[in-house]
């Protein structure tokens, strides 16, 4: 979508994780790099202004790789604490934890060595605990508000790496490379759900939307699988059409979900009714390996194996205040004609004909997104294979 990026940074290396700052006010990005450096920058208003806060790099000459099968230094998994003073990072030389002030410029001010028996691959903080998974399908909640090294809780809800990880309301919900999602009651640190186990997909994203009800996995084949919250056997449908993994999954509203694939493509879909909408932008033919969204959903951070970090105006995607109050002013003429006609028309048809609020927003954007015809020749052949 042009127009759509207004940052780009190298990073030096190929990044493994990104997250924004917890602060809407906040304009403070964090990403993890293979070579084990942790980079936080400040970006500005104005294009590409990055300002470094925090280039840290852990190095290990007595890490054997025989003890994990990547870069013995590699930082794979970060996420911020404690309202966004301190951001935590998962290295691979020892599945430790580092624990980084920001206020003092990256000064180490925890460590908890051996966390795991197997390499760290993705971390959460959520109301104070960060939750951490491992290679062996292993989940470790840690009190960040206490001290000490031990894990408040430790779960095995897969039997592969655990690729993502997403919090909603009092749950926790978790996909692997086994195929499999489960989801984990946050109150009493227990699996509470878990998918059958004849999956033959690895599940690598995940997101949820519809105000709860539909949980959305992406997958190495391309495939969305979409369940049913309550129904966690198998998934109630499937949106095929991804040419590459679904790597990177974000939910941008309640309908809609940004998807980062290893094509180097960031789509824009609708779910239910299911609908590619177009691309917000790309890292040309690099896979893309995470994405974040800021909590006020109007940039988002793309991570790929071209070393850069890119931000994205999703704001585009809305429609702009004009449309909104042409939008109420419709809403409003409508419920004054449907009250007006509604003396001889029974419950039923008193509402006919009259828009509702949900169905107004669902149509924000549409008319902001680039028309499928008109994007480039990858996403023109988005459906391509199903035809």
């Amino acid at each position: 979508m042009e127009g759509a990026l207004t940052h780009t940074v190298d990073v030096g290396s190929i990044p493994t994780d990104v997250v924004f700052h917890p602060s809407n006010e906040e304009r403070i990005v964090a990403c993890g790099t293979i070579d084990g450096s942790l980079q936080v920058y400040r970006y500005g208003d104005e294009k590409d202004s990055f300002s470094s806060l925090v280039s840290t790099s852990l190095r290990s000459s007595e890490a054997s790789k025989d003890r994990c099968s990547v870069d013995v230094d590699s930082c794979r998994g970060i996420a911020f604490a404690q309202g966004g003073d301190v951001i935590c990072a998962a290295y691979s030389a020892d599945h430790g934890i580092r624990v980084t002030d920001l206020g003092s410029g990256g000064k180490i001010i925890r460590t908890i060595s051996h966390a795991h028996d197997s390499c760290i691959h993705r971390c959460l903080s959520v109301d104070g605990m960060l939750w951490t998974g491992d290679d062996e399908g292993c989940v470790k909640v840690w009190d960040m508000r206490a001290g000490g090294d031990k894990a408040v809780a430790s779960l095995e809800p897969h039997t592969d790496y655990v690729s993502d990880m997403v919090a909603h309301d009092d749950a926790l919900l978790t996909v692997s490379g086994d195929g499999t999602l489960c989801m984990i009651d946050r109150n009493v640190f227990k699996v509470r759900h878990r998918s059958e186990d004849d999956a033959d997909d690895e599940l690598l994203s995940v997101c949820v939307i519809r105000q709860g009800r539909k949980v959305v996995c992406g997958t190495t084949s391309g495939v969305l699988n979409i369940y049913s919250w309550g129904y966690w056997n198998d998934c109630s449908d499937r949106f095929p059409g991804h040419p590459d993994s679904v790597t990177g999954m974000v939910a941008f509203d309640e309908e809609t979900v940004l998807t980062g694939s290893s094509d180097g493509l960031i789509r824009v879909l609708s779910i239910q009714p299911n609908k590619m909408l177009g691309v917000l932008g790309e890292h040309s033919d690099f896979d893309i390996e995470r994405m974040a969204l800021k909590g006020d959903a109007m940039c988002l951070a793309s991570i790929s194996h071209d070393s850069s970090l890119k931000l994205w105006n999703t704001g585009l995607l809305l429609d702009d205040d004009d449309d909104d109050d042409d939008d109420n002013k419709v809403d409003k003429e409508e419920e004054e004609r449907s009250d007006s006609d509604s003396d001889d028309s029974d419950d039923g048809a008193r509402g006919k004909g009259k828009r509702t609020a949900d169905e107004g927003r669902r149509n924000k954007g549409a008319h902001k997104i680039p028309k499928k015809e008109s994007q480039k020749e990858p996403v023109s052949n988005f459906f391509a294979d199903l035809l």
